[in-house]
């Protein structure tokens, strides 16, 4: 048995980190005798016990390193290290390379995709690990005959019989899973505990127009998530007339041209990457943390700076305002648990220094007990790189602040506000 190179450059490691391995802390992969042999003799541990059927046996992982029996339901897996990594990575069984998609044989000889939704990788899989996941997944079934195989899903990988995790076209499907619905689908506004209130938006709206040197009633396009400074405070601030930014609103707040139904401003949920307006419309487009770095690479971001200047004024004034990574790595790389409206939260942050990307994944508890836990996967930028992508995009001048007060930027600023001109 040979180890495969490839599996290092698609390791869902920068999740796995602040998720704790999870998925580790209970059931087992199954092993064949040549697969559990072949880590044995690699590593000199043998965790492994043989688990009987009247169709044949696999093994699992049922041994703690002292010997005795691992309960598969609570106790972590035993190549799990304290600190949440794979102690065996390089070697770690197929059926935990090709997690959290599994190939499962149906009775007419076909093979049904399925996935497990409560991994927080899902909607960030690239398409370089479903390859491979697609590969490890059809290697693992085909070990076993098909009701020996059913036997070891339904004892410890029951997640498989759950009527969600069936990917039906497992492409189409995956496509769907992907950072948009991890952002902005099932509730995405109540995974950001706290609000932001009409007073704090009229404070930073006209720290904004002073930075930005607004006319009244200036038309002013807000790239907004679920904070949008300008809109919040447009009814109490005549600095400048927003005539749309773009949100996330639900269907029924929408006419059929979707914007917003009743009072100002419009809202539009649209693609960053394509706005859907004529060129020089505006002489302010503000851009929120959430309109760039969550694509997939940079090329995409570039996109929606391309869009910007489009629709930006020849005097238009490009604003946005972004983490300042060098803030995030010395202050935010830390586990932290908030307590809002009697929700608790758990928030784990990780920075992935290959990719330049910041992970963070937030659960939510109820009074009950339940929860859920949501991932989000932004690219951070630095003002050099933020300033080359700029300049490819097309602006000519640019200036940075360490926030919307103008201050100089340094480590210690929270947020990289850019100011640029086409």
């Amino acid at each position: 048995m040979s180890t495969d190179k490839s599996t290092n450059q698609v390791s869902l490691l920068p999740h796995c980190v602040p998720c704790k391995s999870q998925c580790c802390r209970y059931s087992s992969p199954i092993l064949d005798k040549t697969e559990r042999d072949y880590i044995v003799d690699t590593t000199g541990n043998d965790y492994f016990v043989v688990v009987e059927t009247p169709e044949g046996s696999y093994f699992v992982i049922g041994r703690k390193p002292d010997g005795s029996l691992r309960d598969l339901e609570t106790e972590p897996c035993s190549f799990l290290t304290p600190a949440g990594a794979c102690s065996i990575q390089h070697i770690k069984p197929l059926d935990c390379r090709a997690y959290p998609l599994r190939a499962v044989p149906q009775v007419n000889g076909t093979l049904s995709w399925h996935i497990h939704r409560a991994c927080p990788a899902v909607g960030f899989l690239s398409e370089k690990f479903l390859e491979a996941a697609d590969h490890y997944a059809r290697l693992s079934a085909s070990r076993f005959p098909p009701h020996l195989y059913e036997n070891w899903l339904k004892r410890f990988s029951s997640w498989t019989l759950e009527k969600d995790a069936v990917l039906r076209e497992r492409e189409e499907e995956i496509s769907d899973l992907r950072w948009w619905h991890a952002f902005f689908a099932d509730g995405f506004e109540s995974f950001f505990p706290g609000q932001q209130d009409e007073q704090e938006s009229l404070q930073i709206a006209t720290a904004l127009g002073a930075l930005a040197e607004l006319r009244n009633n200036s038309n002013v396009l807000e790239l907004a998530g679920r904070r949008a400074w300008l809109s919040h405070a447009s009814a109490r601030s005549d600095t400048c007339t927003v005539t749309a930014y773009f949100g996330n609103p639900s269907p029924a707040e929408n006419d059929a041209h979707g914007y917003k139904k009743g009072g100002r401003p419009p809202s539009i949920c649209a693609d960053y990457r394509l706005l859907p307006f004529d060129g020089e419309m505006f002489e302010l487009v503000l851009g929120h943390e959430l309109c760039i770095g969550l694509w997939r690479d940079e090329q995409e971001d570039r996109r929606v700076l391309q869009e910007v200047k489009r629709v930006l004024r020849d005097t238009g004034t490009f604003v946005l305002s972004l983490p300042n990574l060098e803030y995030c790595v010395r202050e935010e790389l830390c586990d932290k648990t908030l307590i809002v409206s009697g929700k608790t939260w758990g928030i784990s942050n990780y920075f992935d220094p290959e990719s330049r990307r910041w992970i963070q994944h937030r659960t939510r508890k109820d009074q009950d007990g339940n929860s859920v836990t949501k991932a989000s996967n932004c690219r951070l930028y630095t003002w050099p790189e933020l300033s080359s992508l700029l300049r490819a995009a097309g602006f000519k001048t640019a200036a940075v602040y360490g926030g919307l007060d103008g201050s100089k930027l340094s480590i210690r600023s929270q947020k990289m506000v850019v100011l640029a001109r086409a």
